[in-house]
């Protein structure tokens, strides 16, 4: 699925390196929008234009690749040749994980559930000049209520993720990614492709720490 994202944004694969990578000035020209849907076709659609996803190559963790029995920085195999990477990547030799990066988190609004250690997603709502956002906040009925408006997702025990006012899923937790340019966005649903996390105490005082890491194209951020 990666490699239909980076077809659209005009990004080439670096055998070198193993990523993607895309010319820096890519998204000024290319204006075709990217839609990620988050949890199956339930979830929030988050947007993306093709400028979230480059990412400079300075601005990514150092990573390594083995090029016979030497190291090469990638960073240093890019430098100075207005290449940078693209924001979608597939796995690789070196890199095990997947990660829903800067690219797409700028384009999510977030809330943070201290009290039962949970995290919700919806899309952000940007203003514009001819139709700015009407205000729209949803206050907690009491402390340590649910998120208003969400839905849990786990991959435990029902048990140890149930409880009053959430609705269970135990189908796992998907970034969705499929095939189809219309009207220049490229939709992309229904295939596994990323990370979501997902912590939280049960009642019995017991805590429980779950990180799902799926089997497809990853989200390149910035370092932090």
């Amino acid at each position: 699925m990666a490699d239909w994202v980076a077809q659209v944004a005009g990004a080439q694969y670096n055998d070198t390196i193993e990523l993607f990578t895309i010319p820096c000035d890519s998204g000024k020209d290319n204006k075709a929008r990217f839609s990620f849907q988050l949890e199956g076709p339930e979830g929030p659609w988050i947007h993306a234009e093709v400028l979230d996803l480059i990412v400079a190559a300075s601005d990514v963790r150092t990573l390594y690749t083995d090029i016979g029995h030497g190291w090469v920085v990638f960073t240093e195999e890019l430098a100075g040749n207005n290449i940078c990477l693209l924001g979608v990547q597939k796995p690789n030799s070196y890199q095990s994980f997947q990660s829903i990066g800067s690219s797409l988190l700028r384009r999510t609004y977030l809330v943070f559930d201290n009290v039962n250690e949970e995290v919700a997603m919806a899309p952000v709502k940007f203003p514009t000049d001819s139709k700015p956002p009407k205000p729209n906040i949803v206050y907690f009925k009491k402390y340590g209520s649910k998120i208003p408006s969400s839905a849990l997702y786990c991959e435990i025990s029902k048990p140890l993720c149930e409880y009053d006012g959430y609705n269970f899923s135990n189908t796992g937790h998907k970034v969705g990614i499929a095939a189809g340019v219309v009207g220049g966005v490229l939709v992309l649903a229904g295939f596994a492709a990323g990370i979501w996390w997902h912590r939280r105490k049960t009642k019995k005082g017991q805590e429980t720490e779950k990180w799902k890491v799926g089997r497809g194209p990853s989200v390149v951020g910035r370092e932090s």
